[in-house]
């Protein structure tokens, strides 16, 4: 609950647009609800851990014969940064999420790292529902407060992404040489430090200021999954730097688009222990014909800090292996 309280603190929420609850809470930015709450504690070798998940559903009554799945994979692709869309055919919504599971070391880091996604959330579900309704053949989720009513002036959410938007003009801060030295480190880059990260888990990568490769884990020792980091620009929040999972996999591009969306629900519907939510599944968009399946994760300029990176490469070493035993039942 700490880091429920964080976040509805760091979001500057007012009381009037909110409904708290015993683990968690919703509140109206827009005409659409946000919704975040805790899950079950459960016991891992390494402590008791819950998962914190931040949604926004958007659509409703979704039509099947549509292919959904196709609209998702799309915009999942390149557009949403931090945040999962998701179509759940058993109850014909489409959502927006991202989560990360917490314990008692990491409440404080964990408020801090989701706070950004959940804001983007806010208003980047605000600007597709729209599409999303007409693509999908839906109604936009659109819900009021029970005693305040509908909150509809999205002035703050067109200003924080503003703020994003401008602070994406600047070259990737992630490839900055000198920000190791404003810290009081060594003048290397962010970018520069993910080689000793990938040795430190017995992985195989090399990388500059700009691009990173590494290999990971799969399905055994013959086969390996790729993460790539790279900085190159998002098209709408400007600069930053992306992270990409790559399966070695190549199910069909149709199919690539059924699998995105039903390993985007796994994660929605069980987070693995330890794993953080930070992105979305969608068709490899880093091959030409899409025929692959990756998690990409793009972190704005606004969001750079150090360790990022680091934390995002050892998520998707974990979520290579979530994805073997998804995939193979």
């Amino acid at each position: 609950m700490d880091a429920v309280d964080a976040l509805y603190r760091g979001a500057q929420i007012d009381d009037r647009w909110a409904v708290r609850s015993d683990r968690g809470f919703t509140w109206w930015p827009g005409d659409l609800a946000q919704h975040v709450s805790l899950g079950p504690v459960r016991s891992t070798p390494s402590g008791d851990e819950c998962t914190l998940t931040v949604r926004t559903d958007l659509v409703t009554d979704v039509d099947p014969a549509k292919n959904p799945a196709k609209v998702l994979g799309l915009v999942n692709m390149r557009e949403l940064a931090m945040n999962a869309l998701v179509w759940d055919r058993e109850s014909a919504i489409i959502k927006m999420f991202c989560s990360l599971s917490l314990n008692e070391g990491n409440t404080g880091f964990a408020a801090r790292l989701i706070g950004l996604p959940s804001v983007l959330q806010n208003s980047m579900a605000h600007v597709v529902s729209e599409r999303l309704a007409f693509q999908c053949g839906g109604s936009r989720a659109v819900s009021s407060h029970p005693h305040t009513g509908s909150h509809a002036d999205p002035d703050d959410l067109r200003a924080f992404s503003t703020m994003v938007i401008d602070a994406g003009q600047e070259p990737s801060l992630f490839s900055r040489t000198e920000t190791g030295k404003l810290l009081g480190g060594s003048r290397k880059s962010w970018m520069s430090g993910l080689p000793e990260v990938a040795e430190r888990l017995g992985c195989r990568g090399s990388g500059n200021d700009a691009a990173f490769t590494a290999e990971v884990p799969f399905t055994g020792s013959d086969h390996a999954a790729c993460i790539d980091v790279f900085t190159e620009p998002h098209p709408v929040w400007g600069n930053g730097a992306w992270v990409v999972l790559q399966l070695p996999l190549a199910p069909g591009t149709d199919e690539a688009f059924v699998l995105a969306n039903a390993l985007n629900v796994q994660e929605f519907d069980w987070a693995p222990p330890g794993l953080a939510t930070l992105g979305a599944w969608s068709p490899d968009f880093l091959k030409a014909d899409m025929n692959g399946l990756a998690f990409s994760t793009f972190v704005p300029n606004k969001l750079a800090g150090s360790g990022m990176l680091d934390n995002l490469f050892i998520y998707n070493a974990l979520r290579a292996r979530f994805a073997t035993d998804v995939l193979s039942s």
